[in-house]
């Protein structure tokens, strides 16, 4: 009878040699796999976005600029599908360079905002893209709505004049909203750079069933709120005393 001698070391040796490169695919297999899962779950973020909204350039007649330069504010409210959009222009005495800074930190808008409650950033994309969540009020009989924004900043050319403009969007499934959208666009005030006017663009759907009349009447009252609170916010950073409070519920 044969006795079969087996070479252990041989053995070990080359099954070392084999798991070595196995380890070394597996590893690069699972990177890229993450890497890929990654980059998936970052568009897949990014595409749930409901509505994307262009900024438009600023328009204004002579009799809405004399409303401006007098401390008013100019407001329209108008119904589009299932969403009612609202847009509210006014001025603050301040350059863009001071303003900008106070709209396109979103997670400080509970801060200076009447209507919002909680907000804070989710995370930063880039230096120009964020997400902020928050709670807007909503009257009664509604219950108030939630959800995370997907927000980008960014300074370029509306119209021909050097703007800021800051673009929102509801994403999708983050809260009990059913759609909301809009933009902020800030320029120089005539040409003034003493004044900047504030282009803001609110489109909102917070489903169920809530009359009309009651949502418009509460978007025509939050859209003044927005330019009273980057005024009083401005005051109290830089001392300025004897502006006008935000009036959300009175």
């Amino acid at each position: 009878m044969k006795t079969l001698s087996l070479d252990t070391q041989s053995s070990t040796k080359s099954a070392t040699m084999l798991r070595f490169p196995l380890a070394r695919l597996f590893t690069g297999l699972l990177a890229a796999l993450l890497c890929f899962s990654f980059a998936a779950s970052e568009a897949q973020a990014q595409s749930k976005v409901k509505t994307t909204i262009k900024v438009e350039p600023l328009s204004l007649t002579p009799a809405q600029k004399r409303v401006l330069a007098s401390g008013g504010v100019h407001v329209d409210v108008k119904k589009s599908g299932n969403a009612n959009i609202g847009t509210v222009i006014g001025l603050v005495k301040a350059p863009v360079s001071e303003i900008a800074p106070l709209v396109a930190d979103c997670g400080k808008y509970s801060d200076w905002r009447e209507s919002l409650l909680n907000t804070s950033v989710v995370t930063r994309e880039s230096s120009s893209v964020l997400v902020c969540k928050g709670t807007a009020k909503v009257p009664f009989p509604a219950s108030n709505r939630n959800g995370h924004f997907r927000v980008e900043n960014k300074n370029e050319k509306v119209g021909g004049v050097d703007s800021f403009t800051s673009v929102y969007g509801y994403i999708e499934g983050t809260g009990n909203l059913e759609d909301m959208f809009g933009y902020w666009l800030l320029q120089p005030f005539d040409g003034n750079p003493e004044y900047t006017v504030i282009k803001h663009i609110l489109s909102v759907d917070i489903g169920g069933w809530i009359p009309d009349f009651l949502i418009r009447w509460a978007t025509s009252r939050v859209l003044p709120d927005t330019i009273y609170g980057v005024r009083m916010y401005h005051a109290q950073i830089h001392g300025i005393k004897g502006l006008k409070k935000p009036t959300y519920w009175e």
